[in-house]
């Protein structure tokens, strides 16, 4: 049995800045955001996000 190690690459924060970049853009990667994705973001913005 061979174990591979992990690869993982450390999670990176959304910042506040850059969800309020992210809602007035309207889109990522050129796809519209999904209502349920504004919500996020405006969440994220505000600083009204749950922490993990």
């Amino acid at each position: 049995m061979t174990l591979h190690k992990s690869s993982h690459k450390p999670k990176k924060k959304l910042t506040k800045r850059k969800a309020a970049k992210i809602l007035r853009d309207k889109q990522v990667r050129g796809k519209a955001l999904t209502k349920r994705q504004r919500g996020f973001f405006g969440a994220v913005a505000s600083g009204k996000a749950r922490k993990a």
